[in-house]
């Protein structure tokens, strides 16, 4: 079991800290947006490289946004772990230039890296009517269904609301340490489970020479820090393969046990996407899901988030173990910006 004191950790929120939906929403003021619009502009006429964009876009602009992000990316990388940014301005921007603006925000939480081994800059999470259980190449990002709690394969993760659903579709997240603080005093054997490995479909995104799947455990310590791993579809799938050692009744129980929690009153909290919504999590310490929606039937209306994969930390930061999934992005070739909301992008790891 971690060693480490996650009592007081900043993360370690509870539903009933974060009522007040103010704490941690902050709307782009006008001023803000007028930055946003120069710069997307700027980048987009000169077809910047995605590796070109600095980390602080408006570092050397009057105005606000600077203190906004920078205080907004501590927040997200060293605080509570989730910032909800309200009013990108869609509307001022053409398709090519939201996808700049969206980057330069971005960036301030991280380095961009890939998606998939097609290298996507940008995912597109929307509906493609396909099943992720029966399918699997496909990713939940790509259905209507409910997807349960998990975390990405990158440090932070961005989505940006470009069309609500018609209905459902909410964003849900937890506190993974405030999870695992209630398992190490309430089911201090189940949360040992929980911090031994179980192993992990890569749901056909291998390289050659790879094995299909890695392992890892959920929690970790790494120099002084909490990190968690987790997608219960993916643990699941893996047991396809008849070299990963078949789940365990204790295993089961452990992840029974943290998944209930994940969707207790006490933990979970919602967010209602509007467009021009950004919501950026950090992998390490929070989980998120979505529940079930129903879209709209005009093709221009269905939902459709913009998601960003960041990254702020090298390889010696993090559990040497995630080097097995975590490197993958890193390899795989950046596309051009301007291209990804044009294209349906290939399936992604959650």
């Amino acid at each position: 079991m971690i060693q480490l004191e996650t009592k007081h950790h900043p993360a370690a929120w509870m539903r009933a800290s974060n009522l007040d939906v103010k704490q941690w929403t902050v709307p782009f003021t006008t001023g803000e947006c007028e930055q946003i619009v120069a710069v997307a502009r700027a980048l987009a006429a000169e077809r910047r490289p995605t590796d070109d964009i600095e980390q602080q876009m408006f570092a050397g602009a009057s105005g606000t946004l600077h203190q906004t992000l920078l205080r907004a990316a501590d927040d997200v990388l060293s605080g509570r772990g989730f910032v909800l940014f309200r009013g990108f301005p869609l509307a001022a921007l053409t398709h090519t230039e939201a996808a700049y603006g969206y980057a330069a925000v971005g960036r301030y939480f991280g380095r961009l890296v890939a998606q998939n081994p097609q290298g996507d800059v940008i995912g597109k999470v929307m509906d493609y009517a396909k099943d992720w259980k029966a399918d699997s190449t496909v990713r939940g990002y790509q259905t209507s269904m409910h997807m349960d709690f998990h975390s990405d394969s990158c440090d932070c993760v961005g989505l940006l609301c470009i069309n609500p659903a018609k209905s459902g579709g909410l964003s849900a997240i937890v506190s993974s340490v405030a999870i695992y603080n209630h398992m190490r005093a309430h089911s201090p054997e189940l949360l040992q489970v929980l911090c031994e490995p179980f192993s992990y479909d890569r749901r056909g995104e291998e390289r050659a020479g790879v094995l299909p799947y890695y392992e890892t455990a959920l929690f970790h310590e790494h120099d002084g820090q909490m990190f968690n791993r987790y997608c219960r579809e993916y643990i699941e799938s893996a047991q396809r393969f008849a070299a990963v050692p078949r789940l365990t009744p204790q295993q089961v129980a452990a992840m029974d046990e943290f998944d209930r929690l994940c969707h207790s009153d006490e933990f979970i909290v919602h967010m209602d996407f509007r467009r021009g919504d950004i919501q950026f999590l950090n992998n390490h310490v929070v989980l998120h899901s979505r529940t079930a929606f129903q879209d709209h039937a005009e093709p221009e209306r269905r939902r459709l988030l913009w998601r960003l994969y960041l990254n702020h930390r090298s390889d010696a930061q993090r559990p040497a173990c995630y080097a097995s999934r975590f490197s993958d992005p890193q390899r795989w070739a950046l596309g051009a910006l301007g291209e990804q909301g044009a294209r349906q992008p290939a399936a992604t790891s959650p």
